[in-house]
Parts: structure tokens; C-alpha cells; sequence
């Protein structure tokens, strides 16, 4: 039993009688009893302070509302300076109970009761024990423990989603360039559901003993003492049976540490050495690594935030189970997931403080050692795949592996290219980022060689089929594009689809002065002339547009397709109007953008996503 310093106890009581209490602790008899009959765990255990915290929220805007009921204002005025002392957390001291009681938390309300009750009570001059402020009839007015305590692990959760985790993975966000954006939206997208409170339900979701409208100004009231749009929940049945917004917090917590396990492991793997790693990373040295191995450093930072990754998904596993069981009217499992999510919510912030601070800011690129891993990998024979086929590109790799030469040596030494074909083939700058437009163009159309009646006439029908086969996600909605739209409407403002633009779009755009002016510009109107109406309308915008996107010279691109394009126009001289073709006719304009790809070293077909 705790005592005080002198040793000295009051009497409190309750509907089981009377029970000693330390004179100088503001708890009363029902804390007592909890801390005698849930011995478990010992103060690490204590119920956690932004739960203590939120009690003294929510006590305070209830005794508010409560005097518009008729609660005597000088006592409701006392709750709420009471309450106020214990949101600021001056009052911790006496909040003694631990996670493992009643799975209502019923403790811990009664814990709140009792103390504000006696703190009001001295505010008003009296004695602590006297109950002339009682801890059920006035701190607990219009409330029960089953709706109270959701309540407090709502507005909890929400606070410190808010003050504490968002702002530490923001200020990651920045310095890790991006990387933890969706961690961010999936995290926030959290919060309107934990926005909703239960208070009002009372003991089973019917509002039993409060008043009509309690609801709404006590969440009114709420949202109005902690800056957060608190609202009363819908449905207090499901709000006081069920804690499926705090699953799905955790949820998010638990794919938010998955994210971060990864980013950790490949920062601590990428910075391995110095000399039998990997290497191409320098990571910050915060302290000695080895108590016996001297000058060793360790990866401190990455292996603190992969345990806490591994604590927070131990948490959700908790919370898991806690929310399955809700048993009819309630969910008895209330403490242990309210302690669970906010373990998890302070340990990611401070985490990714930690991280952020003394390992990412830090952080170097080891250039030398990264160019020789590159420029030996054995993997850059991909690019060679367009040119001399993938059967060949692989034996060229086992080739250089076997031998232990480079590519190029390999290459040449099979007779399958020169080292000038190898060296533009094969430019690691230009595997590192997204392919430029006119490369997507001429991919995906080359992997369906549609004959050009086709689709000059069934434009829609080309455009499902490209897009089945390059699915680009947008950066905004996840929508689906394909590249020769967005290289189309991005330039144009036409509503073409998959690079197909209508004889009267082609037209009006073909007579555009801006377009005018372009081929004027370019001195290659024999081109031009060279094709038939339908084909020059639909070929030459789309091909403006990506020679602007790609910030190419028309000159340039005009120079990648005269050939093909005489080639074209011999071929539609036989037939006459595009309309005349046979529809397995094997010219087309994949014919003329992927010629045009090749000749840029362009890719046989790329998938993209937005980062």
C-alpha cells in the first residue's frame, strides 16, 4: 500500500465500505482498491500520461456542459479548474493504476473522479474525503466509464498523432527527399475516425441518465479546449462495442514501420564496411560500436528504429486482438489498446527524430566505391537487349562473369558489337530515371504492330490496347495514362487518346500558326508532303508534342524519322487513302516511333510509377 512520508492514512469510502488511503495522495477509495487488486507490473505499467491527460480534458468541458443542465456552478466551476491541473499533467503523481485492470477502464475513470473531485474540494475549502464535491454524482455527471474511456483514448490518440508523430515524419519527409510522403497521407487519413467520440453513449450505447444534446456540446466542447474537430459520434452502440478506428490507426502505424524496417536495413546494408561491405554509404560515427573490438562502429541509429519497428508491430498485433473482441455492448480490452497505439505512436515520433537527427542528416555517398560497383555490375547488359536480343545479352553476361572481364570485353570478344555500339548502348545515366516521352511513345506502341487503317479508323480501340500495355499511375487519384496522351494533352489541350488524333483534331492543329511556325522552322516540309492527309494529321502533332516534352530540337527529331517516313510514304503510294490499306498491312506508326526509339537507345518497353 503506498503511504505517505510520515506515514499517515485517511479514511475514504466506498459502496464496499470504508478503506485507508495516504492523507496526501487525492485518490479515493475505489483507486485503493485497484491498486491493491491489480498488483501488476509495477510503475512501468502506469496507465500512460496523454490517457491521464485526456481525462482532465474531458472532465472539464463535461462540467461545462453539465452546468448548462443545472449543475451548481461554483462546484462545476471547481471540476473544471481541478480538471484543467490534471490536462497540464501537474496532478501525474496521483494516477497511480496500471494498464491491467478492467478492460472497461473503469479504474482509471473513477481514478480521474476521485481525484478531481478532491482537488475541487480543496479549491473550495474543504477537507479531501468529504465527497462535499462527489466523484460520481458531479465529476461523473451525464458519463460512464464505457463511454468516458473511449472517449479519452480518442482524443489521447488524436493529440498525439498530431503533436507528436506528424511533425517528426514531416521533418523526415524533408531530409529523406520524399520518401516518407504516403507514410504521412496514410498515417492522417486516420484521424477523421478517431475525431469521433462516444461520449454520450453512456453504459451501452442508449445514453442512459444523460441529456438530450450532451452529446454534440460535450464533443463541441472538446473540439473547441484541444484545436481538433471533435465531433460525437454517429453510432455510440459501435463506438462503445467495437475500437475499429484504433485497429486501423494502428494499421497505419504498423505499414508506416514496415516502411521504416526497410529504409533502415538498406541504410544500414548500403553503409556495411568499410572494407567488406558494401560501402556506399558513409554513415555519421555518434559513438564507439564495440566494447572489445577497437575502432569498430556500428549502425546504431538504423538498429534502435528496427526495433522499434518490431515493437510496433508487436503492439498492432495486440491491438488486433483487442479490437476482435468486442462482445456484444462493449469491448473489454479498452486499457490494453489504448496503451498499445500510444506505446506505438511515441516510439515512431521519437524514432524518426533519432534517425533524422543523428544518422540521415548525416549521411555521404561513398562516390568511388558506388562508380566501381556500378560500372562492374553485370546487370547494365539489359540495355543491350533491344540491339542484340536477350538470348545473346545473356550470354554475354555469362560470358564476362565466367571470365571474369568486363561487358564490353565480353561483347566484343563474341563479335556482337563494337565497343563504340557498346559504350551508347549501354550509359548507366540513362537507366537511373523515368524514360522521356518520345521513348514511352515509341515502346509501347511497338509492342502491338497496328497496321495504320487500323489505327487511323478504330482510334478507340488503339487506345484500350496501349493502354493495356503501359500503365503509367498519375500523380494524382493513382489514375492510369498512357504516355502518348500525356504527351498529346500536356502540349496540345487535344482530348486524344493513345496517340491518336482525329482528322479534324489533326487539322485544326496542323493549321495552328504555332504549329506553322514549327515546321516552317524545321525545313523538312518534303517530309511532310511525303505522307497522306490522315497520316500526317496524326503522326506530326503527337510528334511535336514530344520532341516539346523531351525539350528536343525539332530539327532533331525530324532528322530520327525522315528516312522512315519516305519508307512510309513509298509503301502508302501503293494503296492510295489510308482507308484503302489492308488490315494486315504491316505499316504503321509503331513502325516509325520505334525506328524513332532505337536510334535514341530507347528501351523495349518500360513500367512506371510515381514515387
Amino acid at each position: 500500500m503506498a503511504s505517505t512520508c510520515d506515514g499517515s492514512f485517511r479514511e475514504e469510502r466506498d459502496t464496499f465500505g470504508p478503506i485507508n488511503v495516504p492523507s496526501d495522495k487525492l485518490w479515493g477509495a475505489q483507486t485503493q482498491r485497484s491498486l491493491q487488486n491489480f498488483d501488476i507490473g509495477g510503475p512501468r505499467e502506469r496507465m500512460p500520461e496523454p490517457i491521464i491527460r485526456a481525462f482532465g480534458i474531458l472532465k472539464k468541458c463535461a462540467a461545462k456542459v453539465n452546468m448548462e443542465y443545472g449543475l451548481d456552478p461554483a462546484i462545476g466551476k471547481a471540476i473544471m479548474e481541478a480538471a484543467q491541473e490534471v490536462a497540464e499533467g501537474k496532478l501525474n503523481d496521483h494516477f497511480p493504476l496500471v494498464v491491467w485492470q478492467t478492460g472497461s477502464g473503469t479504474q482509471s475513470n473513477m481514478n480521474a473522479n476521485e481525484v478531481i473531485a478532491n482537488r475541487a474540494a480543496e479549491l473550495l475549502g474543504h477537507k479531501r474525503g468529504e465527497k462535499l464535491v462527489h466523484p460520481n454524482d458531479h465529476v461523473n455527471k451525464s458519463q460512464s466509464s464505457n463511454d468516458t474511456f473511449p472517449t479519452v483514448m480518442h482524443i489521447a490518440a488524436a493529440m498525439e498523432i498530431n503533436s507528436r508523430l506528424l511533425p517528426e515524419l514531416k521533418n523526415l519527409h524533408s531530409t529523406l527527399q520524399s520518401k516518407v510522403k504516403y507514410g504521412i497521407d496514410r498515417v492522417s487519413s486516420t484521424l477523421p475516425r478517431l475525431y469521433k467520440l462516444a461520449q454520450g453513449g453512456t453504459a451501452v450505447g442508449t445514453g442512459l441518465n444523460t441529456k438530450k444534446g450532451f452529446d454534440v456540446k460535450i464533443a463541441a466542447a472538446v473540439a473547441e479546449e484541444t484545436k481538433l474537430p471533435f465531433t460525437t459520434a454517429e453510432n455510440k452502440f459501435e463506438a462503445l462495442a467495437a475500437h475499429d478506428a484504433f485497429v486501423e490507426a494502428s494499421g497505419a502505424l504498423n505499414t508506416l514501420a514496415a516502411s521504416f524496417m526497410k529504409i533502415a536495413n538498406d541504410i544500414r546494408f548500403l553503409g556495411s564496411g568499410p572494407r567488406c561491405g558494401l560501402g556506399e554509404l558513409i554513415l555519421p560515427e555518434n559513438e564507439p560500436g564495440s566494447s572489445i573490438m577497437p575502432g569498430k562502429v556500428n549502425p546504431t541509429q538504423c538498429e534502435a528504429l528496427t526495433m522499434v519497428c518490431a515493437q510496433v508491430m508487436g503492439n498492432h498485433v495486440a491491438i488486433t486482438v483487442g479490437g476482435s473482441n468486442g462482445h456484444f455492448e462493449l469491448n473489454v480490452f479498452k486499457p490494453l489498446m489504448a496503451n498499445a497505439l500510444l506505446h506505438s505512436i511515441r516510439l515512431l515520433g521519437d524514432a524518426a527524430a533519432s534517425f533524422e537527427k543523428n544518422c540521415v542528416k548525416g549521411i555521404q555517398a561513398n562516390k568511388e566505391r558506388i562508380s566501381k560497383l556500378l560500372h562492374e555490375s553485370l546487370m547494365l547488359v539489359t540495355s543491350l537487349n533491344p540491339k542484340i536480343g536477350y538470348d545473346k545479352a545473356a550470354t554475354v553476361a555469362k560470358t564476362a562473369h565466367k571470365e571474369g572481364c568486363s561487358l564490353k570485353a565480353a561483347t566484343t570478344k563474341l563479335g556482337l558489337l563494337t565497343e563504340e555500339e557498346f559504350e551508347s548502348l549501354v550509359v548507366p545515366e540513362k537507366m537511373i530515371g523515368l524514360a522521356s516521352s518520345r521513348d514511352l511513345i515509341a515502346s509501347v506502341l511497338h509492342l502491338e504492330r497496328w497496321p495504320l487503317e487500323s489505327i487511323v479508323r478504330f482510334p478507340d480501340l488503339a487506345r484500350m490496347e496501349t493502354q493495356k500495355r503501359l500503365h503509367i499511375r498519375g500523380e494524382s487519384h493513382g489514375e492510369l495514362h498512357t504516355a502518348p496522351y500525356a504527351a498529346v494533352s500536356q502540349v496540345t489541350g487535344l482530348s486524344s487518346i493513345g496517340g491518336i488524333i482525329s482528322d479534324h483534331e489533326g487539322l485544326k492543329l496542323a493549321k495552328s500558326q504555332d504549329f506553322k511556325n514549327t515546321i516552317v522552322q524545321s525545313d523538312n516540309l518534303d517530309a511532310i508532303k511525303l505522307l497522306s492527309p490522315p497520316f500526317r494529321c496524326s503522326l506530326f502533332p503527337l510528334l511535336r508534342s514530344v520532341a516539346l516534352l523531351c525539350e528536343d530540337d525539332w530539327n532533331v527529331v525530324f532528322t530520327h524519322i525522315h528516312r522512315e517516313a519516305n519508307m512510309v510514304a513509298d509503301k502508302l503510294s501503293k494503296f492510295g487513302h489510308p482507308s484503302e490499306l489492308d488490315v494486315h498491312d504491316s505499316v504503321s506508326l509503331p513502325t516509325v516511333f520505334y525506328d524513332l526509339a532505337r536510334s535514341c537507345n530507347g528501351p523495349p518497353y518500360v513500367h512506371i510509377r510515381s514515387v
